[in-house]
């Protein structure tokens, strides 16, 4: 991680890193997905994530699908390629330090049009929790929690993601 892209997580809490996946990656990750789609489920609207906010209620909720390192071979072999993929642990190492863990469940998230937004969430409120934090000292970070996403399909500007 060189020293431009450690400003960038420290000024906006996120990098964006390209090209991670290669073509054949992506083909082979959706393949399994769309070998596994009856497991896909809509989130229902007593279950929304939108926070109350106007502004992200859709019409219906988000799809998720999740179980993804337990699917059968080879279908479970590029999601738990994606865990520890070789461009990404340098950067992991930095984040979280040497020997991070994976302490969330990977799922699979996909929106239709119409579907809603969501808050930012994965903080338990306003007051500090140990668990989750960012805190750049003495050159270093030091990170309480972290997520991982990969695009799988083309995202253009200003479509999200």
């Amino acid at each position: 991680m060189n020293a431009d892209e450690k400003y960038l997580f420290d000024l906006n809490g996120y990098l964006i890193i390209k090209n991670v996946l290669t073509p054949e990656e992506v083909a082979l990750a959706n393949e399994a997905i769309d070998k596994h789609s009856d497991q896909a489920r809509i989130r229902p609207r007593d279950q929304t994530l939108d926070g109350g906010s106007q502004e992200l209620k859709g019409e219906q909720g988000r799809g998720e699908l999740s179980g993804m390192l337990n699917w059968e071979e080879p279908w479970c072999d590029p999601f738990r390629h994606m865990l520890a993929h070789p461009t990404l642990v340098p950067y992991l190492n930095e984040i979280l330090g040497k020997g991070f863990r994976m302490d969330h469940q990977m799922f699979l998230l996909s929106m239709d049009k119409g579907a809603e937004g969501f808050i930012f969430h994965g903080s338990s409120g306003p007051g500090f929790d140990p668990n989750q934090y960012y805190i750049f000292r003495d050159g270093r970070m030091h990170n309480g929690l972290t997520v991982v996403t990969f695009q799988l399909t083309d995202v253009p500007p200003g479509a999200g993601g």
